[in-house]
């Protein structure tokens, strides 16, 4: 590993109060974890397979409509 990304890593690791072996292991396991490099996240992925299956159609069972709340000066 290059020196300096060894300091690099060392210098994280204390500042989360892990052992230089330990913050290796949670940057690498954060690394495999994310979003490809497309920049496509999990619902985009999963449309695009959908997509090439033939797709889909959501219905909308319920029309959803937000009300003000209400202050009642006499509370129930």
């Amino acid at each position: 590993m290059d020196d300096g990304i060894k300091a690099q890593l060392r210098a994280r690791a204390v500042r989360h109060g892990r052992s230089l072996e330990e913050e290796a292991r949670v940057v690498l396991s954060a690394a495999a974890v994310e979003p490809p490099a497309s920049g496509e996240g999990p619902g985009t992925q999963i449309a695009r397979l959908f997509a090439e299956a033939g797709g889909f159609e959501i219905e909308r069972k319920r029309d959803w409509k937000l009300r003000p709340m209400a202050f009642d000066d006499n509370p129930a």
